[in-house]
């Protein structure tokens, strides 16, 4: 019985896993849907004020972390989770803005 919840498990992440896709182009920050490949979230590199990463030990251990990008002309946030290595995402942000 708990291989079925596992089975389960595993592919609801692997579901979650697809939802969100993040783009880093010479001019914006966005966040289209993994499926449609719509835009939900965009911020232009020119409007980013402050990049900080959220990272809990276990995160830190498998080097991943939340990139959380402040907005400079509102108080938009955007949340880049489940990023590879968000010290060198973060570099290469504020490189570009």
């Amino acid at each position: 019985m708990w291989v079925i919840g596992a089975g389960i498990l595993l592919a609801s992440a692997a579901v979650l896993r697809r939802w969100a896709h993040y783009e880093l182009t010479r001019d914006q920050i966005m966040v289209r849907n993994g499926y449609t490949r719509r835009v939900i979230q965009s911020i232009l590199l020119s409007d980013v004020r402050e990049v900080t990463i959220r990272q809990g030990v276990v995160a830190q251990f498998f080097g991943i972390g939340t990139l959380v990008i402040h907005s400079r002309s509102s108080d938009r946030v955007l949340s880049l989770r489940g990023v590879c290595d968000p010290e060198e995402v973060k570099i290469r942000i504020q490189a570009l803005a």
